[in-house]
Formats: structure tokens, C-alpha cells, sequence
């Protein structure tokens, strides 16, 4: 809901006037008010680098036990940007896009890209994991720096070797 004086500043989509006062004089409201915020990239550099950093911070985070920065770093972060890049990839199927929001109604827009969603996203306990798959994807798309590749690789290898020892050292103490 906005107040009188907001709607003039306020970005928002068209709709329409359910009810108002009989007082109240602006009667374009219900029109919308441009320039909307764009969520979407016009270059696929940017947004990638950005998502390959993600991926290599978080691998960090990971391994120094800040599991839940990592989850965000890994499965959070590079997901806004593909987001953002994912008409620049594959023919957008036109399903109510959001423009407040890239995420809502994914599955129904971008078929091809939703169909990786559950490598990328596969939980709090399975970060190094996703990582992996953001950066098979991403390698897919891009011609990503292979050193970067390398480290990402090493580092989210490293981090499934350190579940593991921890998972058998927690199991000894039973």
C-alpha cells in the first residue's frame, strides 16, 4: 500500500483501483510507474565472473566450517545471476515474467535451464556438491578461465574429503 505522495516515486507494475475515496484525485494510479528496476544483464561476463567468484568464496567459507555463508555463497548468489543472464541463453517462454523478480514462475520460462536446478541446489549438507554443478553449467556457457576451474575443483574436493573424515570421526565416537 502506498501513501498519496509515494505513488509519485514508487516503481510499480500496472493494476487496478479496488477501492478508493471519493476524495482522492490521482486516477492514473492504477497504470503503473516506469522506470521499473531491470533484473536482467546484458553481457554474460559480468554476471558469470560474478557467479564463479561465488562459487570460489563460498568453497572457502566451506571449508573453514561457515556452512551456512557457504550454502548462500554456493547456492544462492550464482543462481540471482544466472537468473539474470537466462534470456541471453535460451528463448524465454513468455509465462507471466516478474519484473520485480527473476525467480517466480522459472520453471515455466526457462524449461531447459530448471531442468539443472536440482544439481545446483542440493541442500545445506551437499554444498561442495552444488558447486560442482554450478560450475559444469557454467562451463557449459562460458568459456570459463581453467586455472579458476582448477581451484574450484580442487577446493570443492577438498571440502567433500573434510565431510567425510568428519562423518567417520564423529562415527568412531559412538
Amino acid at each position: 500500500m502506498f501513501e498519496p505522495a509515494e505513488l509519485e516515486t514508487a516503481a510499480y507494475t500496472g493494476g487496478r483501483l479496488i477501492w478508493q475515496r471519493p476524495s482522492y484525485e490521482n486516477k492514473d494510479s492504477g497504470e503503473g510507474n516506469p522506470p521499473l528496476p531491470s533484473t536482467r544483464e546484458s553481457s554474460l561476463d559480468h554476471a558469470v565472473g560474478e557467479a564463479l567468484t561465488n562459487l570460489y568464496v563460498g568453497l572457502g567459507r566451506y571449508m573453514r566450517g561457515e556452512k551456512l555463508s557457504a550454502f548462500l555463497f554456493i547456492q544462492r548468489y550464482p543462481i540471482d545471476r544466472l537468473l539474470s543472464i537466462l534470456h541471453l541463453l535460451e528463448p524465454e517462454v513468455d509465462f507471466f515474467p516478474d519484473v520485480f523478480g527473476n525467480e517466480r514462475r522459472v520453471e515455466l520460462r526457462y524449461p531447459q535451464f530448471s531442468g539443472n536446478l536440482g544439481g545446483m541446489l542440493q541442500g545445506y549438507d551437499r554444498t561442495p556438491e552444488s558447486a560442482l554443478k554450478l560450475l559444469d553449467y557454467l562451463e557449459l556457457i562460458y568459456p570459463v578461465n581453467s586455472r579458476m576451474s582448477q581451484e574450484i575443483r580442487a577446493l570443492a574436493a577438498r571440502c567433500m574429503h573434510r565431510e567425510q573424515r568428519l562423518c567417520y570421526h564423529e562415527w568412531d565416537q559412538l
